[in-house]
C-alpha cells in the first residue's frame, strides 16, 4: 500500500510533469521553455457570435496550455528513440 512517505507526488524529483510528457508540444519562445500546450486529447471547439455586430459566428480550436511543472493523470514519458 502506497502511503504519504513514499508517494512520488511529495517528491519533486520523482514527479512525472508535462516538461518531460510526450502529449506536450512545446512553445519554442525563448521566455516559455517548458511550456506547451497539451494535444492528450482533440482539440475543444468553441463558437462565439462575432463582436462586431453582424451576428456572424466565429470558431476556433483549444488545447490546454501546460507549465513545465503541472501534471495530470494522462502522463506519457517522452519517446527519444
Amino acid at each position: 500500500m502506497q502511503t504519504c512517505e513514499t508517494c512520488r507526488f511529495l517528491e519533486p524529483d520523482k514527479m512525472q510533469t508535462c516538461e518531460t510528457c510526450r502529449f506536450l508540444e512545446p512553445d519554442n519562445r525563448p521566455d516559455y521553455a517548458g511550456c506547451g500546450t497539451c494535444r492528450r486529447f482533440p482539440p475543444i471547439v468553441v463558437e462565439t457570435v462575432a463582436f462586431d455586430g453582424s451576428g456572424g459566428l466565429l470558431v476556433a480550436q483549444h488545447r490546454p496550455w501546460m507549465n513545465k511543472g503541472e501534471w495530470c493523470g494522462e502522463y506519457q514519458e517522452q519517446n527519444n528513440d
